[in-house]
C-alpha cells in the first residue's frame, strides 16, 4: 500500500506543499465497497488507536495532514470526503493514492463522524537513537570502538550549541503527550525522550493535540531511560533537571540554564517518582501558594521552557 513519496528539498512546511502543488494532478480513487482491504488501515481506527508499534499511524485534521505531507514521513495514502476533494487538488503528490467517499460512508468506516473530512495513513520510522536525538552520527557498531571516545570528545561532537532536551519517564495521558510535543515545538527544543511508561506518541490523539509538529521534532522511545540519562551525563555532558513541587527544590525563577540540559516531567497523577528524581541533578519548582495544586503538566512544561529558553 505504501508508496515512495518524493523528496521535498524546502525548509517549512509551506514551500514544501507549494512544490507539491506544482506536480501533476492527485490520482482519486473512489470508493463503492467498503470491504476494500487498501482500507483496513482507517477501519475503526479508535479501535487501532491502541495498537503500538504497528507499521502505520493515522493523521486526521487539515493541519495535521499538511505537516505530514511537508515532512520526512512518508505518506502511505490519504482519505478525503467528497465535500473536501477541491480543497486538496495540486496538493498531493500524484504517487500518493486518494481514497474519496461520501462523509456518510467515511464516518461509518473509520467509527466516528469525520467531520475534518481527511484522514492520512503515515509509516512509521524507526526510533531514533540518542545520537540521532542530538544530532550526532551514530556511534561504530564495534562498541569496543565506541568506548575508546572519551567524554571530552563526545562533549566536542555534539551538534547543536545548546541543547535542551524534555524527558517524559510516565507521560502516559495522550492529550498531555500531545500538548508537550507542541510545546517543545515552540521552545525548538532539541528533542524529546521518552521512557516506555509513556503513551505511544504516534496515536492518532498525540498526533492531533501536537498539530502535527510530531513530524519536525527528532523523538527517541527508549528501552532504558535510566541508561540513556546516564549516557546523557558521562558522555555528552548533560545536566538533569527535574521539574517537581516541593518546597525543598529551588525556585525556578532562581535557576542558572546549564549548558545541555534533559528536563525532566512527571506525569499528571505521581509527577516525578523517586526513582527519576534520584536521577536529576536538579529538582526545581514554579513558586506557588501552598493551597493552589500542581499545574497541569502541560503547563508547567511551557513554564519551565518559557523561563529556560530567555
Amino acid at each position: 500500500m505504501a508508496r515512495q513519496q518524493r523528496p521535498l528539498k524546502a525548509s517549512t512546511p509551506e514551500q514544501s506543499l507549494a512544490i507539491i502543488s506544482e506536480v501533476a494532478p492527485m490520482p482519486l480513487i473512489p470508493v463503492s465497497d467498503l470491504l476494500d482491504k487498501d482500507l483496513d488501515v482507517y477501519r475503526d481506527v479508535k479501535a487501532q488507536n491502541a495498537m503500538r508499534h504497528g507499521k502505520y499511524f493515522i493523521v486526521e485534521g487539515v493541519r495535521t495532514v499538511e505537516r505530514l505531507l511537508a515532512s520526512e514521513f512518508e505518506t502511505a495514502s490519504i482519505l478525503v470526503t467528497q465535500d473536501k476533494v477541491a480543497a486538496w487538488e495540486g496538493l498531493i503528490p500524484p504517487e500518493i493514492p486518494v481514497y474519496i467517499m461520501p462523509t456518510e460512508m467515511a464516518s461509518q468506516l473509520i467509527g466516528f463522524h469525520l467531520h475534518v473530512g481527511v484522514m492520512a495513513c503515515g509509516l512509521r520510522r524507526r526510533t531514533a537513537s540518542l545520537e540521532q536525538l542530538l544530532g550526532l552520527p551514530d556511534p561504530p557498531k564495534d562498541q569496543r570502538l565506541a568506548t575508546t571516545i572519551s567524554a571530552e570528545k563526545s562533549h566536542e561532537r555534539t551538534a547543536v550549541p545548546k541543547p535542551l532536551l524534555v524527558v517524559c519517564p510516565n507521560c502516559d495521558n495522550p492529550e498531555n503527550l500531545g500538548a508537550i510535543i507542541r510545546i517543545a515545538s515552540a521552545f525548538q527544543a532539541t528533542g524529546l525522550l521518552l521512557g516506555n511508561a509513556c503513551c505511544d506518541p504516534f496515536s492518532r490523539r498525540v498526533i492531533r493535540v501536537s498539530m502535527g509538529n510530531i513530524f519536525g521534532l527528532t523523538i527517541r522511545e527508549s528501552r532504558h531511560l535510566g541508561r540513556d540519562l546516564q549516557r546523557l551525563r558521562t558522555e555528552f555532558g548533560f545536566e538533569t533537571m527535574g521539574a517537581v513541587l516541593s518546597d525543598s527544590a529551588v525556585s525556578l525563577k532562581n535557576v542558572q540554564r546549564p549548558h545541555r540540559l534533559a528536563l525532566l516531567l512527571g506525569n499528571e497523577a505521581e509527577g516525578l517518582t523517586t526513582e527519576w528524581m534520584d536521577q536529576c541533578d536538579h529538582l526545581v519548582t514554579i513558586p506557588m501558594p501552598p493551597d493552589v495544586d500542581s499545574l497541569n503538566v502541560a503547563v508547567a512544561a511551557g513554564i519551565f521552557l518559557y523561563q529556560l529558553t530567555n
